[in-house]
């Protein structure tokens, strides 16, 4: 990579700096969505490539930051986009595990009722109502109560 003296403008539009400064400009989006693309040139007969970009769709229209060839450049991409990810991704993980044990909460919960329903017995709440005149209690003997 060089640079100009007089601005230090970058002149390696491939470089991890432009990269890493692309990258830190649209970490919002790119946390949700976006990715790393192959894609090959074609010139006659001649294919040319792989060639990697980042690409992704903000503000109603596409950005695309060019990686080159450089294979180390793109691992070093994929793994920035998979940390920016990570949180996401995770939080995703977690409300679908929350769902699920919703669902299974709600199943356990009429297999319970029907259960108790046979005794004459429910939950409200998860509070065992019913039980004086239940079944369930008819032919046992009254526990005293200790004070």
């Amino acid at each position: 990579m060089t640079t100009d003296p007089g601005n230090l403008r970058l002149r390696d539009p491939t470089g991890p700096d432009r990269m890493a400064a692309f990258l830190q400009a649209h970490r919002a989006a790119l946390g949700r969505q976006g990715g790393v693309q192959a894609f090959f040139k074609q010139r006659g007969r001649a294919r040319y490539g792989p060639y990697y970009r980042i690409v992704l769709r903000t503000a109603g229209g596409q950005r695309v930051h060019y990686l080159g060839r450089d294979e180390a450049l793109v691992r070093r991409a994929r793994d920035e986009l998979d940390r920016l990810r990570r949180p996401r991704r995770e939080e995703q993980v977690r409300r679908k595990m929350a769902e699920e044990n919703r669902k299974l909460l709600r199943r356990f919960r009429r297999q319970i009722n029907a259960l108790l329903a046979t005794r004459g017995l429910r939950l409200k709440g998860w509070e065992l109502r019913g039980l004086r005149g239940s079944r369930a209690l008819q032919g046992l003997e009254a526990v005293p109560r200790v004070h």
